[in-house]
């Protein structure tokens, strides 16, 4: 019997959530804010243009979950 790693899916969602958590507070120090909510339009645009050019899978999908939460 092959090895499976079942628990692949579980993995992937911690690596999201990592990824989103660690990025949200990146982007809370670096525009000295205490909530995504209190982010400018032009912040925004700029955390969007970031996203687009960002090749990282689970970054991205990070970048995603916040542009979809502000």
């Amino acid at each position: 019997m092959a090895f499976e790693f079942r628990r692949k899916s579980n993995l992937q969602d911690n690596f999201e959530r990592m990824a989103t958590e660690t990025l949200t507070d990146v982007i809370l120090e670096y525009y000295d804010v205490d909530s995504l909510s209190d982010l400018s339009e032009e912040q925004v645009a700029e955390i969007s243009a970031a996203h687009s050019e960002e090749d990282d899978t689970y970054i991205s999908m990070a970048y995603n979950n916040i542009l979809e939460s502000i």
